[in-house]
């Protein structure tokens, strides 16, 4: 038990997330204080004190520091929580629902499904590790509802899922062997086959990753943030990308995260056309960003002005 409050103790000194593991193993070793002081069993109770004190240690100690800074010990969450209000406050509770199972199908997809399937088959087998997956399950939850009270981005960071795949990993190996030990050849065939699909598309994915707070978009969402501040309140943002940087981040950091309209790219589409379409007011202020030198060079053409900002290229109307 102490070692697992080391552990929390240093998942909580790292992730936000981490906190859940904390609240998860408080409450569970609680349970077994209360029962160790029952049985009057002094040794496990001081144990598990013990135990729920690491666990406790880095969010108390966090609360007290933001107490000090700040004033208030949950200033970060309310902070964020303003933030994305404007953004993700705007989706109806439908679309909110969706935002973790469409990043784990566009973010994660092949081990997501595998691991979905190596539960069900442990589920059925009625394995024992079965157990290992409930401090997940209960952050996974968490993680949920905080993206239906609008405490996170309306397309959840990756990051904060990602160790979703590292624990279903141990999982698919489990199921995959009980399927080798248990099926014939073909059985066998199948699951290497899909093993190595898993693999394929995770060295994608990470030949394809893209920091999503790099310099570039500091950059550009500093640049939004200060266009904002000139313009009136009617003014947008239309930005075109394909990655988190502009579903997320640039919005959020621009400071005015309900007046940017992320689109995806449309080949058939000058910018003008698209903007026309977006904005039915022609005498509302706009700047376009894409990262595509292509439709830069279009915008050009079209006698728009074009400016560039480390990766990002920002389409305007001359002044």
């Amino acid at each position: 038990m102490v070692f697992i409050g080391l552990v929390t103790f240093f998942a909580a000194a790292t992730y936000y997330i981490g906190w859940f593991l904390a609240i998860f193993f408080t409450a569970y070793m609680t349970m077994l204080l209360i029962q160790s002081i029952l049985y009057k069993n002094l040794h496990q109770a001081t144990i598990f004190v013990l135990a729920i004190m690491l666990c406790l240690a880095m969010p108390i100690i966090w609360l007290l520091n933001n107490l000090l800074m700040f004033g208030n010990p949950f200033h970060p969450m309310i902070h964020a929580k303003q933030l994305q209000e404007l953004y993700i406050g705007q989706l109806p509770i439908l679309s909110r629902l969706i935002v973790i199972p469409n990043v784990f199908i566009g973010e994660f997809g092949s081990i997501i499904l595998a691991g979905i399937i190596s539960v069900f088959l442990i589920l059925y087998q009625r394995h024992k590790i079965i157990y290992y997956l409930l401090p997940s399950a209960f952050t996974l939850m968490m993680i949920f509802f905080s993206t239906l009270s609008a405490m996170s981005a309306p397309y959840q960071e990756p990051r904060y899922l990602v160790f979703i795949g590292w624990v279903l990993i141990p999982v698919i190996g489990l199921a995959s062997n009980f399927i080798m030990d248990t099926q014939k050849i073909v059985g066998k065939i199948v699951i290497v086959i899909c093993l190595i699909i898993v693999i394929i598309c995770n060295v994608i994915k990470i030949s394809h990753f893209r920091n999503s707070f790099d310099s570039n978009v500091k950059a550009i969402s500093c640049f939004a943030r200060d266009w904002f501040r000139r313009q009136p309140a009617t003014a947008r943002i239309i930005i075109e990308g394909d990655t988190y940087a502009e579903k997320g981040v640039i919005p959020v950091i621009s400071g005015y995260p309900s007046r940017v309209i992320y689109i995806q790219r449309n080949k058939t589409r000058l910018v003008i056309q698209q903007v026309k379409e977006i904005l039915d007011d022609p005498t509302i202020p706009w700047i376009y960003i894409t990262k595509d030198k292509k439709n830069a060079k279009a915008a050009v053409q079209q006698g728009l002005l074009v400016r560039r900002i480390g990766i990002y290229y920002i389409i305007s109307q001359y002044e």
